[in-house]
């Protein structure tokens, strides 16, 4: 017998590590050998074609995969002999199989907790969100377009992960690009982007962060604002007022942003 769970998974299809990769931006791939992994990481399917025969529970959609799945069942439930080990693509702590949709399934339905799998380990320029749905996946893919361009993950790697989910990255991209050309009338040279994109990180950024953080300014602004709404309220304060220093930025926004007043995002 097919175990099925009903609800909300019996339409929604596994997510394609296809799609995954091409929105976070493939980068390399290693081989890390047989290993036992948690069922409840494997997420997905490296076979296009598997998309529709399994929902997102691994569970069968159609009559015509009764037969083998019965079969299958019978063989793991009673611990007959040898199962293989499936073989999957591992992105960050998720997996998504390339072989062996069937013994995952089962598994889950024996109550299992573990598999044996061969992993082949993938690297991708943007990480990963626990979303991966269409809507999450463009976002990835905007982040991952950011980290290309400038070139900031390479001189900054703690900035990968710092800077995930932040959005409005075409204007963090004109940041580097305007700190680049201010950096270069400074000394006199063409500085590198890569250059000026670290310059920008250690000397922008980062202190702006720290600023917004020490003194609560997300949630003095307006309602539903974020961390790059605060970070672009202070460099444009900043600017305005010509200062050497975002300290001076944050207390000017601080003044405006008293008890009974609130700073518009837009």
């Amino acid at each position: 017998m097919v175990f099925r769970v009903p609800g909300r998974y019996r339409s929604l299809r596994l997510p394609s590590v296809d799609r995954v990769m091409r929105a976070a931006r493939f980068q390399a791939k290693a081989s890390r050998g047989v290993q036992e992994i948690l069922l409840d990481k494997i997420v997905g399917t490296a076979s296009p074609a598997k998309r529709g025969d399994f929902d997102s529970a691994f569970l069968p959609l159609h009559r015509r995969q009764r037969e083998r799945w019965s079969r299958l069942f019978a063989f793991m439930a009673t611990g007959a002999g040898d199962v293989p080990p499936i073989e999957v693509y591992q992105l960050e702590d998720r997996y998504f199989v390339s072989d062996g949709h069937h013994r995952v399934s089962i598994a889950r339905a024996l109550d299992r907790d573990r598999i044996e799998a061969r992993v082949i380990e993938v690297r991708t320029r943007a990480p990963l969100g626990r979303d991966l749905s269409r809507s999450a996946l463009a976002r990835t893919a905007e982040y991952a377009l950011f980290l290309e361009r400038s070139g900031l993950d390479s001189v900054r790697p703690e900035s990968r992960k710092a800077m995930a989910g932040l959005g409005r990255y075409d204007e963090l991209y004109s940041h580097i690009v305007g700190h680049k050309y201010f950096l270069s009338l400074e000394q006199h040279r063409d500085v590198s982007l890569d250059a000026a994109a670290a310059s920008w990180y250690d000397n922008v950024f980062t202190p702006v962060e720290h600023l917004v953080s020490r003194h609560g300014l997300i949630e003095r602004m307006r309602r539903k604002s974020t961390r790059v709404d605060a970070y672009l309220a202070v460099t444009q304060h900043w600017l305005e007022r010509n200062s050497t220093s975002p300290h001076v930025a944050v207390h000017s926004l601080l003044q405006v942003l008293r008890p009974g007043r609130e700073l518009a995002t837009a």
